[in-house]
């Protein structure tokens, strides 16, 4: 399961359903979880763009400044 907006998971989940999922709580809050991915079905390249992304997300401020800093220098 990888931490995505909840509408990058809802088009990943409808463009190809085999391999992705939107997850929600299955109680009545039914609030958004995340992407879950089948692995097997996704490219190695899409896979590292995911946790990149995911990472961002959930990555203190601070860090993502220093590593956004390197990575474009």
């Amino acid at each position: 399961m990888f931490c995505a907006g909840e509408q990058q998971a809802a088009d990943a989940s409808q463009a190809g359903p085999s391999a992705y999922e939107a997850l929600r709580r299955p109680d009545t809050r039914k609030s958004f979880l995340g992407l879950q991915v089948e692995l097997g079905r996704v490219p190695a390249e899409r896979v590292r763009s995911l946790v990149e992304e995911a990472w961002h997300q959930q990555a203190p401020k601070r860090l993502v400044a220093e590593h956004d800093r390197h990575s474009s220098a």
